[in-house]
């Protein structure tokens, strides 16, 4: 009956493009629909649908979230409890628009806008002053007896507060933990189908530790008691940043991986 409808409708041609997930054919038949002559007069329209869409989402969470607050203060009447003074109203119109924006940006994140955004990191952690941070790090460890894992946790700090928490923001994620293993979610799905996110992630992941050259020893020294293990190491190593892209999990068990795919090893 639907399929009837949307013939009838001449929006056919659409349903099964978006079925197959053929965006070319989706233009056209858009284009057609509305008597459009030049794709690039969608974008208005498409503007306009991408933020009702944002709109309605964010109606019905508030809806969603409406009914568990009146759900808690019924549970709480019901119990005797002194129910706690209400929240102060949401946030202001600049800030709530702030956020549609973010949230709109996410929205639209895709292999390309990936690709740009890994290029970005890239380029701050090749900067000097990613270098001297990572510098400053290193040396702040000399004599402190922390572990190989402390150390990365060090890293993963120094990378979201002076590299990925700007970039995170930039391309409309939060500046935050929170931000950073939404995007490492986007990054291991679009590495699946994706080899050039995937080595740019790789890229990206040597490029940061080549900062820290002592680590390698640490990690030996926190998990191997002979050659033979030493190789073994060497090799769960380069499995480590061959294979797991930012955010993935590595195959074998220990400690979680950081926010950038890092795994500390087992410590013995």
């Amino acid at each position: 009956l639907a399929g009837s409808i949307m013939d009838l409708l001449g929006l056919e041609p659409l349903r099964h493009a978006h079925m197959a997930e053929d965006y070319g054919a989706a233009t056209t038949a858009l284009c057609d629909g509305l008597g459009i002559s030049n794709s690039i007069e969608l974008l208005p329209f498409l503007r306009g649908v991408l933020a009702e869409v944002i709109k309605q989402e964010e109606l019905a969470n508030a809806s969603r979230e409406a009914a568990r607050a009146r759900k808690g203060s019924a549970f709480s009447s019901y119990h005797g409890l002194q129910e706690e003074s209400p929240s102060p109203a949401g946030d202001d119109a600049l800030e709530a628009a702030g956020k549609r924006w973010r949230r709109t940006l996410r929205a639209i994140f895709n292999a390309e806008a990936a690709t740009a955004l890994l290029s970005d990191l890239a380029m701050m952690y090749r900067s000097d002053d990613f270098k001297r941070s990572a510098r400053s790090l290193s040396a702040r460890w000399h004599g402190s007896g922390k572990r190989y894992a402390e150390k990365m946790g060090d890293i993963e700090d120094l990378c979201l507060r002076e590299v990925m928490g700007p970039v995170l923001a930039r391309y409309g994620f939060s500046a935050d933990k929170k931000g950073s293993a939404e995007l490492r979610a986007v990054i291991a799905d679009l590495s699946t189908a994706n080899k050039a996110i995937k080595e740019k992630n790789t890229e990206i992941q040597r490029l940061v530790l080549a900062h820290f050259p002592n680590l390698k020893g640490d990690s030996v020294a926190a998990t191997s008691t002979s050659p033979e293990e030493d190789e073994v190491q060497d090799f769960i190593e380069e499995e480590i940043v061959d294979q797991v892209p930012m955010g993935g999990e590595h195959r074998n068990s220990g400690p979680p991986a950081s926010a950038y795919g890092w795994r500390p090893p087992v410590e013995q």
